[in-house]
């Protein structure tokens, strides 16, 4: 039962039961950007990622309890920040975080440095710069293409 209660899904969350249970590494962004959320799930699903957007710190909490192997959070969200989508739920199931931000500021990427947070990306970059992100912060660092 216990193992049940892990892998079944929040409301909303269907997917990710089964992605997680198939051993795809998951990745959820948390970017109110649509064309950048988008650009980077696609990159992410081409190298067998299963993926998840949120575009809010609301909307992220249907993701709040579904572990994964990596976040990628804007700092700037239209409802707070990617540091409130952090402080609200437990890190355990966040798995590295690199956080995304149009706009740096001193304050916070030292926030970020105070938290268990893998990166800190300036926008823009390019999807070079993205797909070497993510394949710095896989288990071993290995390419997201070796199987």
């Amino acid at each position: 039962l216990a193992v049940f209660q892990r892998f079944s899904s929040p409301p909303g969350t269907l997917g990710w039961t089964i992605s997680h249970l198939m051993n795809e590494p998951v990745l959820v962004i948390v970017d109110n950007d649509r064309n950048f959320a988008a650009q980077a799930a696609n990159l992410a699903r081409s190298w067998g990622f299963a993926t998840h957007i949120a575009h809010s710190v609301a909307e992220s909490q249907q993701f709040a309890c579904m572990p994964r192997d990596l976040s990628l959070v804007d700092t700037d969200l239209p409802d707070g920040s990617g540091f409130d989508v952090l402080e609200k739920f437990e890190l355990d199931d966040y798995g590295k975080i690199v956080f995304v931000t149009g706009e740096p500021t001193v304050e916070s990427a030292a926030r970020a440095v105070s938290m268990p947070v893998s990166d800190y990306l300036t926008k823009p970059f390019s999807e070079d710069e993205l797909a070497e992100a993510i394949t710095r912060h896989l288990v071993g660092g290995s390419s997201p293409t070796a199987a």
